[in-house]
């Protein structure tokens, strides 16, 4: 055997173990595309899942919310709309309060004096 035909035997069982190499490479490669797929698949199940327990959730946080700004924001805020609307009145009254009290102290002092002079 000479050297060239060496060199073609060496040639084709090297490209024959290439080609087996490719081959079975192949296979895996096929094998964890197929893998890939089944759990991208699942994955997008529970993702789709997940989203619709999320959705649920904020509608319910939302319907709770709103219940929040019917039965206790709306009130409070009536109620102090109501208070600026009667802290004049009531001001105006403890006023006037205080200038009866005052006139009350101004007529019992007088009382007073009159009634001290009257004993002497």
């Amino acid at each position: 055997m000479d050297a060239l035909s060496f060199l073609y035997w060496s040639l084709g069982i090297g490209f024959a173990v290439f080609i087996v190499f490719l081959c079975v490479a192949l296979i895996y490669l096929i094998r964890i595309l197929r893998d890939f797929a089944l759990t991208s698949a699942s994955v997008r199940e529970v993702a789709h899942k997940v989203n619709e327990n999320v959705e649920k959730i904020t509608d319910k946080v939302t319907d709770v919310t709103e219940q929040i700004a019917d039965y206790i924001v709306k009130p409070v805020s009536v109620i102090q709309f109501l208070l600026e609307k009667m802290k004049p009145v009531v001001e105006m009254m403890h006023q006037r309060n205080n200038e009866f009290i005052d006139e009350e102290e101004v007529k019992g002092t007088s009382k007073k004096k009159v009634k001290s002079s009257r004993k002497a």
